[in-house]
């Protein structure tokens, strides 16, 4: 005599019904069924269970509002639970180009012989910054501004020690 094999939840392939998200203020967020007020998942997707957690857990608050104003309310929390996965999801191109950006800063930093912090250099940190990251606008409006209040007097010192190491380079070889 042959014996039953019993079904798993697996092989039952259950699916989030749409109309659950009006009705009982639930959503599907990949293959897990998820409410919309307390953001926890049902262990198995079927309408009884999602009856019975509606019921027990948000029956006298929510029970009371017919179709519509659950469909506008599970809209809301529909969006609010988006906002809260795209705050954790961070797009790779942009750490990518993050990367590429802070190598630009620490290139010129090397070429300059500086610390972050000087003056002088922020101009081409921002120009690199505006070439990977901005529009050509924005990269135009940093070519124009002085990013030092006594830019000229930084110029003439930087002009004074530049000539003040090639004097003493040509004193020393």
């Amino acid at each position: 005599m042959a014996t039953k094999r019993r079904r798993t939840v697996a092989e039952e392939n259950r699916k989030f019904n749409t109309e659950w998200k009006d009705k009982y203020l639930f959503t599907s967020v990949n293959t897990k069924t998820i409410c919309l007020i307390y953001l926890n998942s049902i262990a198995q997707t079927k309408e009884y269970n999602i009856k019975i957690h509606f019921e027990t857990n948000h029956g006298e608050k929510y029970g009371k509002y017919n179709i519509e104003e659950k469909r506008k309310l599970a809209e809301k929390l529909t969006k609010n639970l988006q906002g809260q996965q795209k705050v954790l999801i961070r797009s790779p191109d942009d750490d990518i180009a993050n990367t590429i950006v802070s190598f630009e800063i620490a290139k010129i930093l090397s070429k300059h012989q500086k610390p972050f912090s000087d003056g002088l250099i922020v101009k081409d940190y921002l120009q690199k910054f505006a070439e990977v990251k901005c529009s050509q606008i924005l990269k135009s409006v940093f070519r124009c501004i002085s990013f030092t209040p006594h830019y000229s007097q930084t110029s003439r010192r930087y002009g004074l020690r530049h000539s003040i190491s090639i004097k003493a380079e040509a004193k020393w070889h």
